[in-house]
């Protein structure tokens, strides 16, 4: 799980610093929650690319709103990847 979150960590900062070309070797496009639903919500204004929607819902509700990886005050807005 560790690596896998590791992986998810260098996408988001791909994504977010759109340097260079998406590596699509890292593999990683699952929700950093849950590891099985497509990652398809992004915390703001951090920017950081949470997961997918039931498992944003069920932080948010558990947590606050609250981004799960910084802990920084953010609202959840769903984001289409290429």
């Amino acid at each position: 799980e560790a690596e896998r979150r590791e992986l998810s960590a260098k996408r988001c900062a791909q994504l977010r610093d759109r340097t260079g070309t998406y590596d699509a070797s890292l593999g990683v496009n699952e929700c950093v929650l849950c590891f099985a639903e497509p990652c398809d919500q992004i915390a703001l204004p951090c920017m950081h690319i949470i997961g997918c929607e039931a498992c944003v819902v069920k932080h948010r509700n558990a947590n606050g709103p609250n981004c799960p990886i910084c802990l920084d005050p953010a609202t959840f807005q769903k984001m289409h990847l290429p």
